[in-house]
């Protein structure tokens, strides 16, 4: 099977811009399997950086689709775990390809890496 690359984003967001946010904010852009392992999370600065390595992502993925579909917003979008802890993004545009994600955190950024394939 031939693979191409239908587009790459990468997306860096600053922790203390996510820190001023209030709880609308994670309601808007987690999708709700998201949101329920992010009430879960005890420590307020894991919590931040939960939210902004998603945010990024979600940001990176809109970017290298080449734009959002207007029919989805972030919370049909869904970042979660595998087994061994990767990050595997889920939405309805994955039919045909596949996303590769990697989300990174400092200690004042986070980033979120998309590169979408698209097989033949």
């Amino acid at each position: 099977m031939n693979t191409t690359i239908k587009g790459i984003g990468v997306d860096v967001v600053d922790l203390e811009r996510i820190r001023n946010t209030d709880e609308r904010f994670a309601k808007r852009v987690l999708s709700p399997e998201e949101y329920a392992h992010y009430e879960t999370i005890e420590n307020p600065e894991r919590r931040v950086a939960f939210l902004a390595g998603r945010f990024a992502v979600k940001e990176a993925f809109t970017k290298a689709w080449g734009g959002f579909d207007t029919s989805l917003n972030f919370r049909d979008v869904s970042v979660m775990p595998d087994a061994k802890g990767r990050p595997v993004l889920r939405s309805p545009l994955n039919q045909g390809h596949t996303i590769h994600v990697s989300i990174t955190h400092g200690e004042t950024i986070a980033i979120g890496y998309v590169l979408i394939e698209k097989g033949d």
